[in-house]
């Protein structure tokens, strides 16, 4: 009996499981929020503060397909997955007390660097083992309980941070590195119940190339994925200083009215995760009924939306209308696409799938990044990442519109129909 078989189906299992993703999603808010200003703060330049954003992202594209590998031929009295998450886990707490310590931008650099390391380690085999672990019918609820913790992650880091930050900038990194304890023994907890449970085979990454190459929705979807990651990467990196500097005309981020107005802004990022963990499980459920890629579409069209209301209407005011718009665009971003990987993935290959999408995840982040930083160089002004951001925004709904996922079967395994519910 396969392990999907028998795979998780209650609610209560699927929240522990996803309760990783709270942990995960935690990091990513804490660093948006809290890192660009710290590390500005310690005098750091634009390009700089890019340079260090960059580097999670980068070790990505090196860690996440060698762990992702590893772990679809790791066979262990844990199962596969679960020892890549408990070291992930401890390297990404040690890097985030790291970061909360550094005195300078090289210090946090290299603590950022062991994060990354954790983060990435850990991410890869907890998103691989959605295939294997639960059931193919509940993957589109489990992406919606997902991204419901995801924008836990975000509210619980962001909310606490903007309290503590006041006394200390790297107090907000180790309350994230117990969210990130916490969140992580729930799901290895659920995880280690199936070790014992047969696995199908892994099979040589070599001999899938061929299936993916003639997988031409998987081709758009990457395309589209690159483009929205082009985009957010910038615009997340850097909203904080342009809502500080260019919103709210503040010149110095560390004086005592710049410290007040990341907080300010943060509460704002606070409200955008509410708006993710809003609507999140409707968007899981919408996609079941409409179809994946009908709900992603609109998702991308509502996200640019946003994105230029921001840039339109001015002040704080504008900042929430865009955050609303936004938090439903980013749900889907954050919910939709895995389904779809999950989708088409070969059992055997789940490692290997999140792989190549990992790659068309980071090495667009770290584009994003970089190209924000050396544009706001450029220009002067915060504000070129939302430009850069609503220009990829549309280029990814372009390319999405050309996925067409109604014929496609995930070999050796039948997959239910776009569209209809499982």
């Amino acid at each position: 009996m396969s392990l999907v078989a028998a795979g998780l189906v209650s609610t209560p299992a699927l929240l522990r499981y996803a309760s990783f993703a709270l942990g995960l999603q935690a990091i990513q808010g804490t660093t948006g929020a809290f890192l660009a200003p710290l590390v500005e703060s310690l005098g750091a330049t634009p390009v700089v503060v890019s340079l260090i954003v960059a580097i999670d992202p980068f070790v990505s594209l090196i860690i996440q397909p060698l762990a992702n590998a590893w772990s679809d031929r790791s066979r262990t009295a844990w199962g596969r997955r679960v020892p890549f998450l408990v070291i992930g886990t401890l390297l990404a707490v040690v890097g985030l007390w790291g970061i909360s310590l550094a005195p300078s931008p090289a210090r946090v650099a290299l603590a950022m660097a062991v994060m990354a390391i954790g983060l990435n380690t850990a991410a890869g085999p907890f998103r691989s083992a959605l295939g294997e672990t639960v059931a193919p019918e509940r993957h589109t609820a489990v992406m919606g309980l997902i991204g419901l913790m995801q924008g836990l992650g975000n509210v619980l880091s962001q909310l606490i941070g903007a309290i503590v930050s006041a006394r200390s900038a790297g107090l907000p990194f180790r309350v994230t590195a117990g969210l990130v304890a916490l969140s992580s023994l729930t799901s290895i907890r659920v995880l280690r119940q199936h070790a014992g449970t047969a696995l199908p085979p892994a099979r040589p990454t070599g001999s899938m190339w061929p299936y993916v190459r003639d997988l031409r929705p998987l081709h758009w979807l990457l395309a589209a994925q690159s483009c929205w990651w082009v985009a957010m990467s910038g615009i997340i990196t850097f909203a904080v200083l342009f809502c500080v500097h260019e919103v709210l005309g503040i010149a110095d981020i560390a004086s005592p009215a710049g410290k007040a107005a990341v907080g300010r802004v943060v509460a704002a990022l606070v409200y955008l995760s509410f708006c993710v963990i809003l609507f999140s499980v409707p968007i899981g459920r919408l996609a079941a009924a409409k179809g994946t890629v009908y709900v992603l579409q609109r998702g991308l069209l509502v996200l640019l939306a946003g994105v230029l209301l921001i840039l339109l209407v001015p002040g704080m005011t504008g900042i929430y209308l865009a955050t609303t718009l936004m938090g439903f665009g980013y749900a889907c971003l954050l919910v939709l696409p895995m389904t779809i990987i999950a989708k088409l993935q070969q059992p055997g290959r789940e490692g290997a799938m999140m792989s190549i999408s990992s790659t068309f995840t980071n090495l667009p982040m770290i584009i994003g990044q970089l190209l924000s930083g050396w544009a706001i160089q450029q220009t002067g002004t915060y504000s070129a990442p939302w430009y850069i951001g609503a220009v990829f925004i549309l280029a990814a709904w372009l390319c999405i519109r050309r996925v067409d996922l109604s014929d496609c079967l995930r070999p050796d395994v039948t997959a239910t129909p776009e569209g209809a519910t499982a």
